[in-house]
């Protein structure tokens, strides 16, 4: 439903963004976007395929981040 909405512009892409690195993290996976932390336990999350990951936020109209 929430890509649906995405695709027909309802929710802005960095929301979504948002909602799928939250969702990953929550469920101990790697990020896919690298814009969740692990609250309260003083550490990063890891990305997922890091080499991609400026493509990934390129695509979805985020600022890319440096290595």
């Amino acid at each position: 439903m929430v890509s649906a909405a995405n695709g027909r512009g309802e929710i802005p892409n960095k929301h979504v963004v948002w909602l799928v690195d939250r969702i990953l993290v929550k469920h101990g996976k790697p990020r896919l976007y690298g814009t969740e932390f692990e609250y309260g336990s003083n550490k990063v999350a890891p990305i997922l395929d890091t080499r991609n990951l400026n493509a990934r936020r390129k695509k979805m109209g985020l600022a890319l981040m440096s290595p």
